[in-house]
This record gives structure tokens, sequence and C-alpha cells, in this order.
């Protein structure tokens, strides 16, 4: 099972990632643009949003060493992640949304994040197998 926290903005994050780290917890951040009306802005994110729920209620039947939890996390409007000095592109170094990692290891950007290497990405770092 996975612990599912939804957060908006780059602080929201920090403070979030922070809580769940000190816990122990094994953290997968899925980045997107921010919704309205439940609708991402961002048409590839519409598109990987199809599927990333399908992905994490597979991923939950794969046993896990430790408490994991999956944040949706809303990068911002298309002007604010579009903006050079956004603190997901800064910071950590996002190029595209959606992405999709584990926290501290490899990120899929929206040319490599499919239903299958989200899952793998869930799977291999858990040990478990699909």
């Amino acid at each position: 099972m996975f612990e599912k926290i939804d957060v908006s903005g780059y602080t929201e994050f920090g403070q979030t990632i922070s809580h769940c780290l000190k816990d122990g917890k094994q953290v997968f951040i899925y980045f997107v643009g921010d919704r309205v009306d439940g609708k991402s802005w961002c048409p590839d994110c519409v598109k990987s949003d199809s599927y990333m729920d399908d992905v994490l209620k597979q991923a939950s039947s794969i046993d896990a060493k430790k408490p994991r939890v999956f944040i949706t996390c809303l990068v911002g409007d298309r002007d604010t992640w579009k903006n050079p000095v956004n603190p997901f592109r800064k910071e950590l170094g996002l190029k595209s949304i959606p992405s999709f990692m584990e926290y501290g290891n490899k990120v899929l950007d929206e040319d490599d994040l499919t239903p299958e290497s989200a899952l793998k990405t869930l799977s291999d770092v858990t040990g478990g197998t699909v």
C-alpha cells in the first residue's frame, strides 16, 4: 500500500519530503502541472494522469521493506512552470512534466514516462516483482 499525498508548490513539496524522509518512508513523486476542475493545463500530464492511478494500484501489491508514500506534486500554472527560475527546474533539475521519480533516484521525464516504466520504477526500488 501507498500513502497518497497531494501537494502544491515547492514550499509544500519540501516540507512534505522532509517529514516523510524523517519518518523513514520511501518517497515517490509524480510532478504535474496545476489542475483546474481536476484537469491539468499540460496535455502530456492529462495523458499520464489517465494511467498513473492504475499503475499505483498494481504496485500496491508489491511487498515493501518500509512504508511508501506517493506524492502528486503540482508544479504551477503554465507561466510558473515555464519560468527558468522555477525551483522545480532550478533545485531539482526537472526539465519537463509530467515527471516521476523515487526521491533521490533517476527521474522519468515526459519522454520516458509510460505505464510500464512507472511500474518498473516502483517494483525495482522496492526489490519486488510485478
